[in-house]
């Protein structure tokens, strides 16, 4: 009795440890998401700016 008592303790903790890394992942999941999106909207002005230094350290 104790044994399985021992056992069903065990696979409640492996559960509930289980229900909270798939919880992070998917909170990782939508930060990388979102950083991400941040990066790709300012890439343009990052490479406009690039090209208007080269231009302006060609002279």
């Amino acid at each position: 009795m104790v044994q399985e008592s021992k056992l069903d303790l065990l696979l409640k903790t492996i559960e509930e440890n289980e229900k909270k890394r798939v919880e992070a992942e998917e909170s990782t999941r939508g930060d990388l998401a979102e950083l991400k999106k941040m990066v790709e909207q300012r890439l343009p002005k990052v490479e406009k700016k690039v090209e208007e230094l080269s231009v302006f350290v060609r002279f």
